[in-house]
């Protein structure tokens, strides 16, 4: 996220009238706020292994951001393990100046065992 706006109470009345409780306008970063590319990835013990890439493309009417991210670790004992998967893409038209349509992908796959009872 790029930052997060909160309106409290009757302020957020611009909005809309049954708004009266108040508002949140989350603002994504998109290609012409954030790097154009970006990559890290980390390692450790117990086999940690980590890993994020982003691309961002833009041009005069379009822009999209593409990122993944994994992390995997296994435990000291054969049942402690964790993988990790997340994609997300965040695509945008702009219409005219004033208007703009946005599509967001997100994907995520999550796989744990944990000793326990």
């Amino acid at each position: 996220l790029s930052s997060i706006e909160v309106f409290r109470g009757p302020s957020s009345l611009y909005n809309s009238a049954a708004m009266l409780g108040g508002a949140l306008n989350f603002n994504t970063l998109s290609a012409d706020n954030s790097p154009s590319a970006r990559f890290r990835a980390e390692a450790g013990s117990y086999d940690t292994f980590r890993w994020h890439g982003a691309k961002a493309l833009m041009t005069s009417r379009f822009d999209a951001t593409l990122a993944g991210t994994h992390a995997s670790q296994r435990g000291y004992r054969r049942q402690n393990h964790e993988d990790a998967e997340f994609f997300t893409g965040n695509a945008g038209w702009r219409v005219s100046d004033h208007s703009e349509v946005r599509l967001f992908l997100n994907y995520s796959d999550v796989e744990g065992e944990l000793s326990g009872p």
